[in-house]
């Protein structure tokens, strides 16, 4: 039997959780970057739960350990770095805003899952990073005008 932990970060700003009385299991994260260590046996019997599937396909909650991911089918056995499920930092968010140029900013929101690019969109309005061409993308993308949503926010 493995005993090992495995950290689960969430993503998102906001709560999500994880309820499943079938296990016993019950958690929440409360805001992003926050880590919680679950047993690696009892996360691979709860990703069996859709729910729970979706939040780690779409980066909602984020294994950092590659190997961990592998055996879960969240990433290719051949990988060495993450390549379905992407996750960006508040400095990688801020570099796809301000000074990436907007043909390679396309290219890379095509590999983002939907809730990445809501937490893009997110992280513009929060920071007040108005683009034009950016927020037109992205308002393709998630249906969310971030332009408009800072307007409305001032």
């Amino acid at each position: 039997m493995d005993n090992s932990k495995v950290a689960v970060i969430s993503t998102v700003n906001g709560t999500i959780g994880i309820y499943s009385p079938e296990y016993g299991f019950k958690k929440d994260w409360t805001k992003k970057g926050q880590k919680i260590m679950i047993d690696k046996e009892l996360l691979e019997n709860l990703m069996y739960d859709n729910g729970v599937e979706y939040m780690f396909q779409t980066g909602m909650l984020y294994i950092e350990d590659m190997e961990v991911k592998k055996e879960m089918g969240l990433e290719p056995e051949d990988a060495t770095e993450p390549v379905n499920i992407i996750v960006l930092s508040d400095k990688d968010m801020k570099r796809y805003l301000t000074v990436m140029p907007v043909a390679e900013f396309k290219q890379k929101i095509a590999t983002l899952s939907t809730e990445q690019k809501k937490n893009l969109v997110d992280f513009a309005v929060e920071n007040e990073i108005m683009n034009i061409e950016k927020s037109e993308i992205l308002k393709e993308a998630t249906s969310l005008d971030s332009i408009k949503m800072i307007e409305l926010n001032r």
